[in-house]
């Protein structure tokens, strides 16, 4: 997938709101109980192929503490899609997601797709945020929205990050295309040059 096009997303959310459990469901690794909360972001990649478009999408999962949300910061910029985290046993999570949200439209604007994830859905006995407020949130801020569950709904959190990515490529089939083009019109113009060189 040489002409395959970077996809950058990132996870963003509290500490414990299981980001990296839900990177992991997506990239095929088993459900961990006993894993450790992530203390610096990490990177995790694949390659798919959407909607006849080589994408190499690059996950990045960012630590919650709030000691490392300046590197958030930095990790934030040039995302093309974002996924917002809460736990849905956990208020203060939820009431979060503005400071994220806020950190977002500084540094990218609105011009990025938007996903809302409520997790943890397996702990519905403890349940404090409703799935209409996580619903009236992500309309709010013009998101697509998940309830979903690392632990036994891996599947359902795959697909939806495949959706917006489906979204993304939708809304810019054009520039993906273009890009694409000129990639294999150089590609072609260097293999000429070596083809004519003496």
């Amino acid at each position: 997938m040489d002409d395959a096009k970077n996809i950058k997303i990132i996870l963003l959310g509290e500490m414990g709101t299981g980001k990296t459990s839900l990177i992991n469901a997506y990239f095929g690794k088993s459900f961990d109980s006993n894993m450790f909360t992530t203390s610096a972001p990490e990177f995790y990649q694949k390659q798919l192929k959407i909607k006849d478009i080589d994408c190499s999408v690059g996950v990045w999962d960012t630590a919650g503490q709030e000691k490392y949300r300046s590197i958030s910061k930095i990790v934030i910029n040039g995302a093309q899609i974002v996924v917002y985290v809460y736990d849905i046993t956990k208020e203060e999570t939820f009431k979060e997601l503005k400071f994220w949200c806020n950190c977002v439209e500084e540094i990218l604007g609105k011009k990025v797709i938007l996903g809302v994830v409520a997790n943890k859905i397996d702990l519905y006995e403890n349940q404090k945020i409703s799935k209409q407020e996580g619903e009236k949130y992500a309309e709010d801020i013009g998101a697509l929205f998940k309830e979903t569950s690392a632990k036994e709904d891996s599947k359902g959190f795959c697909n939806f990050i495949n959706q917006l990515v489906e979204k993304y490529i939708d809304e810019n089939r054009n520039i993906i295309k273009d890009k694409t083009k000129k990639r294999m019109s150089i590609s072609k113009h260097n293999k000429n040059k070596k083809k004519n060189a003496c």
